[in-house]
C-alpha cells in the first residue's frame, strides 16, 4: 500500500466515525512510522510504500481518545520537533503566535529604548518551546526559563539539549531566587494556566494534561505574581502574555493595582481566530 492510499483510508475513517484528530495528526502518525518529517517530507513520499502497516492502524485507533503528541513522544512547534510526554503540556497554535508576536514586538522595544544585551525570562516553561524557539532566533540574547514542575524541566532540558541551544533553566514559581540568579529582565514572556471554567475544556485536555498547568486560581495566578514583582526587571521591561478573553478585566485590575507607581502602556491582540489572546505591556519607568 502506498503512503497516499493509507492517507485517504485513514481520513475517511475519521470523517465516518467523527474522530476529534487533524489531517495533521495523521500524517503525523504516518510519518513517524515511516521516519520521515510530516512538514517538510511527506508529499514528497507520497508514493512511497507504507512501512508498519497494523503499527498505524493500531496507534490510529488510540489516538480517537488519546492525544498524538503523548502517544507519539513529539510534537512540532514552529516547524521543529520538540520531546514532549504527560508533565507538559502540549503546545498549541495559539502559543506559536505567542512566540511571533515576540518576534514582531522586541525589534521595536529594543530600537526604541536603546536595550542591548537582553535577558529574557519564560515564566512557566513546561516543555521549553517559547525559551528554545528565542533562543534558536536570537543567539545573543540570555534566555533564562522557570517552571514550578522538576518534571517538567526535566523535558525542557530534553529539548534544549536535543536542539543545540542554551538555556537557563531554574526551578521557581515566577522568579528565580536571588541566590541563584541576581539578573534583571529586560523581557519577561508567559504563557501561564489561565482558564478559569473546566466546562470550557475539551474532554480529552481535561483527561490527560497536567491541571496545575491549565487552570488559574487564586494561588496559581502567575500574572498577579509577576506584576507584583517589578523589582525583577530592569525598566524599562517588556512583558507579554498569552492569556484569555475572560482574564482580561483581572489583568486591568492587577496593573491598576501594581502599576500605579509606574508609567506604562499595553494593549491586548487577537489570536487568528479573532479572540483576545495576548497582552503586550511596557513598563517604563517609576514615577517621580
Amino acid at each position: 500500500m502506498k503512503i497516499f492510499e493509507l492517507y485517504s483510508a485513514l481520513i475517511n475513517k475519521k470523517h465516518k466515525y467523527n474522530y476529534k484528530i487533524s489531517e495533521f495528526d495523521i500524517r503525523h502518525l504516518i510519518s513517524f512510522y515511516q521516519n520521515i518529517d510530516p512538514i517538510l517530507s511527506f508529499y514528497l513520499k507520497i508514493n512511497d510504500e507504507v512501512k508498519h502497516i497494523q503499527k498505524i492502524e493500531k496507534a490510529f485507533n488510540k489516538i480517537k481518545d488519546f492525544p498524538i503528541e503523548y502517544l507519539l513522544n513529539e510534537t512540532f512547534f514552529l516547524k521543529n520537533k520538540f520531546f514532549i510526554n504527560k508533565n507538559v503540556l502540549i503546545p498549541r497554535q495559539e502559543t506559536e503566535e505567542l512566540v511571533d508576536l515576540f518576534f514582531k514586538k522586541i525589534n521595536y522595544f529594543i530600537q526604541k529604548y536603546k536595550k542591548r544585551n537582553l535577558n529574557i525570562l519564560d515564566v512557566g516553561t513546561g516543555s521549553g518551546v517559547i525559551a528554545i524557539e528565542i533562543k534558536k532566533k536570537f543567539p545573543e540574547f540570555n534566555v533564562y526559563a522557570v517552571d514550578i514542575s522538576k518534571k517538567a524541566l526535566k523535558v525542557a532540558k530534553k529539548n534544549a539539549s536535543n536542539l543545540k541551544v542554551d538555556v537557563f533553566f531554574y526551578y521557581a514559581d515566577t522568579f528565580p531566587k536571588r541566590k541563584n540568579n541576581d539578573k534583571k529582565y529586560d523581557v519577561v514572556i508567559s504563557n501561564p494556566p489561565y482558564i478559569h471554567d473546566k466546562t470550557t475544556v475539551e474532554k480529552s485536555v481535561l483527561k490527560h494534561e497536567p491541571h496545575k498547568a491549565l487552570f488559574i486560581t487564586k494561588t496559581n495566578n502567575v500574572y498577579k505574581k509577576i506584576l507584583k514583582n517589578v523589582s525583577y526587571l530592569s525598566l524599562p521591561a517588556l512583558v507579554i502574555f498569552e492569556i484569555s478573553e475572560d482574564c482580561v478585566n483581572l489583568l486591568n485590575n492587577l496593573l491598576f493595582k501594581y502599576l500605579k507607581k509606574y508609567d506604562y502602556e499595553y494593549q491586548y491582540h487577537k489570536d487568528m481566530a479573532k479572540k483576545i489572546r495576548f497582552l503586550v505591556l511596557i513598563i517604563k519607568r517609576q514615577k517621580c
